[in-house]
C-alpha cells in the first residue's frame, strides 16, 4: 500500500514538472508583432524625409529597415532619432505622380518569432514639376488665319508660370522662337500645389464689318494643378487648316416661294442655280472634326402652307454630295415643335433652345431654329423639327438655357437644363446675389454647390489706336480668387517688343466677376453668374462697329436670306 502511494506521489510530481515545462515553452513565443506607422505626407517635393515609427514589445529588436519605392532601392540616408527611423532622399529620383513606398523591418529576439520581418506599404504623391508643355517649331504661325468673317495675323505668344501669390517661378518662354519641352521645377520651399500659367498673346485682328486693323493683347492666368501629370500638347503641332467641301441642296422651283429657309454653314452666302425646274443651293463648308458644340452645320426649310419643315444635316454630307427633296417629302415629316421666347430687351428673361441629336454615337447641337415670324406679341416664334431627312438619330433632346439680364447693372445669370420635350419644365436661374465680389480684385460666392469655377477679368481700351487688352484669371479651386494684376503687369509689359506697354497704359474700361461651370455651357445644370463693373463713363468699345453691332448686322443679313431677298447666283 505504501509502495503504491509512493508511486502515485512520484507520478504527480512528474506531471507537474511536465506541465511547468509546457507553460514555459508558450511564454517564449512572441505573438504580437511590431506595427509600422508613417508620418502623414500630402506629397513629396525636393529633398524629403519620411519618418517611420515602430510600435513593438520591449523584447523585440529592429535590426534594420529596408526602404524601397515601387520595389526599387533609392539613394537614401537612413538614421534613427528619438526612437524614429528617418529616411531622407531626393524625391526627383522618382517620376511625377503616386508611388508605393515600402518599409520592411527586420526583427530579432531571444524569444521565438512567428516571422523574421514585418512590412507595410504607403502610397504618396511625388510633386516636383508643373505639368509638361510640348512646343513644336513654327506652331504659333499656324494660329494666324483668314476666313470669310475674320482674319488674324502677327500672333505672338509668351508663356511663364507664377505661384499663387503671383510671383514668377519660371523664365518667360517666347513660343515663336522656342521648340521643345517646357518642364518647370517647383521651388522646394513652395508647399502649394496650385499655380498660374500666364499666357501673353498679341495679334492683329480684322473683322468683316470693320476694315480697320485692331491691335489685341490678351493675358490669361489659368490656374493649374501640379498634381496633373498629363502632358500639354496644345502647342506641339501646327493647327491644321480646315479642308473645304461643297454640298448642294435641291428642291422644285415651284415651291420656292412657299419655303422659309434657314441654314448654318461656313458663310452666309451660297450659290444658287436653277436647272430643269429645280433650284440648287450650293454651300461652302469646312470639314472639321465633329465635336460637342452648338454650331453644327444644317439646312432647314419650312413650308408655310403645310406648316411643316424638312431638316438636313449638312454636317455629315461629303464633298460633292447633293440631296434633293420635294413637297411630298416635307408633307411626310412630323409637325414642328413650336417654342415662344421673349424678344431681346434691356432687362428681361430670355430662353435659348439648342436641339441635341445623337447620330451614330456622335453628338450634334443646332442653335438656330427656323422662325416664320420675327416677333409676335413681343415673343420670337421658333420651330424645331423632330425628324432628320438624311439621318436617323438614336436620341433627340433639348438643351434649354434660361438667361436673366439686367443690362443696366451689368448682371446676367444663366442656367442650362436638358429636357426631352420643349414643353417640359426646366430649372430657373440662380439669383445674382450668389456672386460676391469686391472692386479690389477679390471674388467669392455663397453658392450651394462645390461645382463652381471662378473668373475675374479686366478690360483696358485705347480707342485712338484701335487697341484692346484683356486680362483674366480662371480658378478651379472652388474658393476665393484674390488676384492683383498690378503685380503681374511688370512681368510682361515689355513682351513682344513692348506691344503690351502701350495698351496697359490705357484706362481700365471694366472688370467682370464670373462664377459657374464655365467650360460646359450645354451640359445639364451648367450655369454662370456674371457681374460687370464699368470703371469710367465709356461702357462699350468705340470702334467702327462694336461686337453687338456686328452681330446685329449678321442677324439682319440672315433674315434677308430667310425671306429670299438675298440669293447670290454665279
Amino acid at each position: 500500500m505504501i509502495k503504491h502511494n509512493k508511486l502515485l506521489i512520484i507520478g504527480i510530481i512528474i506531471s507537474l514538472f511536465l506541465s511547468s515545462c509546457t507553460q514555459e515553452e508558450v511564454q517564449t513565443t512572441i505573438e504580437n508583432l511590431p506595427t509600422l506607422r508613417l508620418e502623414s505626407k500630402d506629397f513629396l517635393r525636393g529633398t524629403s524625409t519620411l519618418q517611420l515609427s515602430i510600435e513593438k514589445e520591449d523584447d523585440i529588436e529592429v535590426t534594420e529597415v529596408i526602404f524601397t519605392a515601387n520595389g526599387q532601392s533609392l539613394n537614401v540616408d537612413t538614421k534613427q532619432e528619438n526612437g524614429q527611423w528617418l529616411f531622407t532622399f531626393d524625391s526627383k529620383q522618382l517620376e511625377e505622380g503616386y508611388h508605393n513606398f515600402t518599409f520592411e523591418a527586420l526583427l530579432s529576439s531571444e524569444k521565438e518569432l512567428p516571422q523574421s520581418s514585418v512590412k507595410e506599404s504607403f502610397e504618396i504623391e511625388v510633386d516636383n514639376y508643373l505639368p509638361t508643355y510640348l512646343v513644336g517649331s513654327g506652331v504659333i504661325e499656324s494660329f494666324n488665319y483668314q476666313d470669310y468673317f475674320y482674319s488674324v495675323k502677327n500672333t505672338e505668344i509668351t508663356l511663364m508660370f507664377l505661384d499663387k501669390n503671383q510671383n514668377p517661378i519660371s523664365d518667360a518662354f517666347y513660343l515663336n522662337d522656342f521648340s521643345g519641352e517646357i518642364k518647370v521645377l517647383i521651388p522646394e520651399d513652395n508647399r502649394d500645389q496650385y499655380f498660374y500659367q500666364c499666357r501673353a498673346l498679341s495679334r492683329t485682328d480684322t473683322k468683316t464689318f470693320n476694315t480697320n486693323e485692331e491691335s489685341v493683347a490678351y493675358v490669361s492666368y489659368i490656374e493649374i494643378s501640379s498634381s496633373n501629370t498629363e502632358i500639354n500638347d496644345f502647342y506641339s503641332q501646327q493647327k491644321p487648316k480646315p479642308q473645304r467641301k461643297e454640298i448642294t441642296i435641291g428642291f422644285p422651283s415651284n415651291i420656292e416661294s412657299s419655303l422659309v429657309i434657314n441654314h448654318r454653314s461656313a458663310i452666309f452666302f451660297y450659290k444658287r442655280n436653277e436647272e430643269n425646274d429645280m433650284i440648287y443651293l450650293t454651300f461652302d463648308l469646312d470639314t472639321r472634326e465633329t465635336y460637342e458644340s452648338r454650331d453644327h452645320y444644317f439646312f432647314l426649310a419650312t413650308h408655310k402652307e403645310l406648316d411643316k419643315s424638312i431638316f438636313i444635316m449638312t454636317e455629315i454630307m461629303n464633298d460633292g454630295d447633293t440631296i434633293s427633296f420635294n413637297k411630298d417629302d416635307i408633307n411626310t415629316q412630323p409637325k414642328d415643335v413650336i417654342v415662344k421666347s421673349n424678344f431681346l430687351e434691356f432687362n428681361h428673361t430670355h430662353y435659348f433652345f439648342f436641339q441635341h441629336a445623337i447620330v451614330d454615337g456622335k453628338s450634334y447641337y443646332f442653335d438656330i431654329p427656323i422662325y416664320t415670324e420675327k416677333k409676335v406679341d413681343n415673343k420670337f416664334i421658333y420651330r424645331y423639327t423632330t425628324s432628320y431627312f438624311n439621318a436617323t438619330p438614336s436620341q433627340i433632346e433639348y438643351s434649354v438655357q434660361q438667361h436673366n439680364y439686367n443690362i443696366g447693372k451689368g448682371e446676367i445669370s444663366r442656367r442650362t437644363s436638358i429636357i426631352a420635350d420643349v414643353a417640359n419644365s426646366f430649372n430657373d436661374t440662380y439669383p445674382i446675389e450668389y456672386l460676391l465680389y469686391e472692386n479690389n480684385n477679390s471674388i467669392n460666392s455663397i453658392f450651394p454647390t462645390d461645382a463652381v469655377e471662378y473668373e475675374y477679368s479686366q478690360i483696358n481700351l485705347k480707342y485712338e489706336s484701335e487697341s484692346i487688352a484683356e486680362r483674366y484669371v480662371l480658378s478651379f479651386r472652388k474658393d476665393t480668387i484674390d488676384f492683383d494684376f498690378s503685380k503681374t503687369d511688370s512681368l510682361i509689359v515689355n513682351a513682344h517688343n513692348g506691344k503690351f506697354k502701350e495698351i496697359y497704359e490705357a484706362p481700365v474700361n471694366s472688370t467682370t466677376f464670373t462664377i459657374g461651370n464655365l467650360g460646359n455651357t450645354l451640359k445639364d445644370s451648367s450655369f454662370y453668374i456674371s457681374k460687370t463693373v464699368y470703371k469710367n463713363s465709356i461702357s462699350t468699345p468705340i470702334r467702327a462697329y462694336s461686337d453687338d453691332e456686328i452681330r446685329r448686322k449678321q442677324e439682319l443679313e440672315q433674315i434677308h436670306y430667310l425671306k429670299g431677298l438675298k440669293l447670290y447666283q454665279d
